[in-house]
């Protein structure tokens, strides 16, 4: 269910929305049951804590940042699990490490994946996202691929490789309405099977020259994403070995984090001079994914907890413009009227 809210400050209202379970009274509002004090106090102290580390991201220069936010948002994660299994959640390891690359390329680095299921990144996968699968290892710039606000960043900074998320425009015809991608946003062999979920929303697609003609089944379900500015965006799969899989968006970011945040604080020989001056055109790169984690994480768990999705705006609510709308009626009106004029 979608909710849109008035907002002139986004990350703001966000954050009141979360720091509401700070308050022993509203988890227990929302749980509608008793939960051990502990529980209710882990839950509470690391709203706290990540909202401290978030809110800290925003006076420290790259050399910090990147730690803040990522121990934020395991915090974030820490709270949202326990409400949503109104369980402890013992996490004992990151579930992920780091092998260095000998490349310049900060997104050439390797973050390997572990299947632990006392760690991190299995633990909150599978409590958010239990239909998702990983491979072994992934690199810092495959991360970057599979998240929508940085297509254009990612392929200008990356050149000759695509970005995993493919625009979509919706084109409102007087017959029907129908949805298309642009040939040139496709990164894979051209086929309906590589975008994720594709037969759970559509029939067989169209081949033009131009576009990928996409219509909706008739039961069909929502699939893809929304970036910030309101545009859909479908999701590739994830190739590696002939094998693909499907990265859910929160743990992208947790796998993207924790590689930043682990070359900030263990590896200052490569980060420093990275901030410093950096030669690959990558900072930029990152510098957005910092600033969108920072909007967008809080967000997508808020959403989570409140079982909603929530879309702060600063467009006036209430208003329903259906003036440019044309029926048969009206339009026999307006002929007949031109008619009496001759």
């Amino acid at each position: 269910m979608k909710e849109y809210k008035y907002s002139e400050n986004s990350i703001n209202d966000i954050w009141k929305g979360l720091l509401k379970f700070s308050y022993i009274t509203n988890i227990d509002k929302y749980l509608n049951s008793t939960l051990d004090d502990k529980l209710k106090n882990s839950i509470a102290g690391s709203i706290i804590q990540s909202y401290e580390y978030f809110n800290s991201f925003q006076n420290v220069t790259l050399n910090t940042s990147p730690l803040l936010i990522y121990y934020g948002y395991v915090n974030l994660l820490y709270a949202t699990a326990i409400l949503k299994t109104q369980t402890n959640c013992i996490i004992k390891n990151h579930g992920m490490s780091l092998k260095l690359s000998d490349s310049p390329s900060i997104g050439d680095t390797i973050i390997n994946l572990f299947n632990s299921p006392d760690g991190a990144l299995f633990k909150y996968s599978n409590i958010l996202s239990p239909d998702d699968s990983y491979p072994n290892s992934i690199s810092i710039k495959d991360i970057f691929s599979l998240i929508p606000e940085l297509k254009f960043d990612f392929e200008e900074c990356y050149l000759g490789q695509k970005s995993l998320c493919l625009p979509v425009e919706t084109v409102k015809r007087r017959e029907d309405t129908v949805e298309r991608i642009s040939l040139e946003a496709i990164s894979q062999d051209l086929s309906e099977n590589n975008i994720i979920d594709y037969e759970k929303a559509y029939i067989t697609p169209q081949l033009t020259n131009k576009y990928l003609i996409l219509r909706k089944k008739l039961e069909n379900r929502n699939i893809g994403l929304r970036s910030l500015s309101g545009q859909k965006y479908l999701i590739q799969y994830y190739n590696q070995s002939n094998k693909k899989f499907k990265i859910n968006q929160l743990i992208a970011y947790q796998i993207g984090l924790f590689s930043l945040g682990y070359l900030s604080r263990y590896h200052p020989e490569i980060w420093y001079p990275f901030v410093r001056s950096d030669q690959t055109g990558e900072k930029s790169i990152v510098e957005g994914f910092l600033i969108l984690s920072q909007r967008k994480i809080p967000n997508l768990l808020l959403n989570i907890i409140l079982d909603k999705e929530i879309i702060f705006t600063n467009k006036a609510l209430g208003t329903i413009d259906i003036s440019k709308d044309i029926n048969d009626e009206y339009l026999a009106k307006i002929v007949k009227e031109e008619i009496r004029k001759t």
